[in-house]
């Protein structure tokens, strides 16, 4: 019996392969999906439509909501301003010893 198998198997290599493939990739997600469940993480996600009305209510931290606006002009100062943040964080980069002991430490993290 495992041997017609297997010859079947060898016989027909693509279909067998795709089969075994699309297998995996259920067997993966259903996985994935539980585990999204029963960690409680579902319970954050604020893009599933039952928050529709929550997600009004949501009030951005002024002093990390330092972003850019999206219809904004592009000029001398929006580009003096972004090569400023740039090279703020290039230092950074630059400064992080990443062969240290440290490596993981908030302060090397940025949090």
């Amino acid at each position: 019996m495992k041997e017609k198998f297997l010859a079947l198997v060898h016989r027909h290599k693509l279909p067998a392969f795709l089969v075994a493939v699309v297998g995996l990739a259920a067997v993966l997600v259903s996985v994935s999906i539980s585990v999204y469940y029963s960690s409680g993480a579902y319970q954050l996600d604020l893009s599933r439509p039952e928050y529709k009305g929550v997600r009004s209510q949501i009030e951005r931290d002024k002093k990390t909501d330092d972003t850019f606006d999206t219809q904004g002009a592009v000029d001398a100062a929006t580009l003096d301003d972004f090569l400023g943040r740039y090279q703020q964080e290039a230092d950074k980069a630059l400064k992080a010893d990443a062969y240290g002991t440290d490596v993981l430490s908030n302060e090397q993290l940025g949090i």
